[in-house]
């Protein structure tokens, strides 16, 4: 629903077709596509990078001996953090990641800026959503799947533990880990229909630029991010100051070159 509101509301498909709600989860599902590959690539990385270490210390006996001080290093830690109140790991946590969002919100504030101009229904930053900056869509996509499994895995490991302590101190801390979890989530999903299937007819209106991307019957609906807004408007498919150029293009690629 998120990804798909996002494209639909914003670029006024919804003003003359309505998507079927079935269509929801076949967009999502394919919006998890990509996430889903990072964690999985992620954890095959983890297991492989163990094994490796496994096999090259159950070969090599300096290894094992450089080994055991830090094992037993890492057993006294794990029993200070069972013995630690989850209040407090809750408290650390969500600091941990909000820290990890702000870096992610930081780095990636040109595309952040370019998706809330255009929520905004304004032209600027629009580039940041261009064809060209691919790369950096992709790689923000990339982080932003790995905070929200690492972190959605220590939540649920701590509210696990909480559970089984029959623990009820630190609530407020874990709702807004979970808050905040959710909303990492969304921006991970909510750009991605709009970024990556936004493909439309190109047309010429009144001589500007614009994209039809909804029709039914003899009407359509063109966006024209070039335009003042409102961007969008409702015409007559037989309209003569229509020209359909029956060439098809991502709705943001005359923005490439603004960048």
């Amino acid at each position: 629903f998120v990804t798909s509101a996002v494209y639909n509301v914003r670029i006024g498909s919804t003003d003359l077709v309505q998507e079927s709600a079935l269509s929801w989860p076949y967009w999502g599902l394919r919006s998890m596509v990509t996430p889903v590959g990072v964690i999985a690539i992620t954890g095959v990385a983890v297991a492989l990078l163990v094994t490796a270490w496994r096999m090259m210390t159950a070969m090599c006996a300096p290894l094992r001996r450089l080994q055991t001080p830090a094992r037993a290093r890492l057993h006294v830690l794990s029993a200070r953090l069972r013995a630690t109140p989850t209040s407090a790991l809750a408290a650390a946590l969500l600091f941990a990641n909000l820290a990890a969002v702000g870096v992610l919100v930081w780095r990636y504030s040109e595309l952040l800026q370019g998706l809330q101009h255009f929520i905004q229904r304004s032209p600027e930053h629009l580039g940041a959503l261009s064809p060209s900056n691919s790369e950096e869509q992709n790689l923000y996509r990339r982080d932003l799947s790995l905070v929200v499994f690492v972190f959605g895995l220590a939540w649920y490991r701590l509210i696990s533990v909480r559970h089984a302590r029959r623990d009820h101190d630190g609530s407020l801390m874990v709702a807004g880990g979970v808050a905040v979890s959710i909303l990492s989530f969304c921006l991970l999903v909510a750009p991605w229909r709009l970024l990556r299937h936004n493909t439309s007819e190109r047309v010429s209106y009144l001589s500007q630029a614009c994209y039809l991307v909804g029709e039914r019957g003899n009407e359509g609906v063109l966006f024209c991010p070039r335009n003042p807004p409102p961007w969008n408007r409702i015409v007559k498919l037989d309209d003569p100051a229509l020209r359909r150029e029956h060439v098809f293009g991502n709705i943001f690629e005359t923005f490439g070159t603004d960048r």
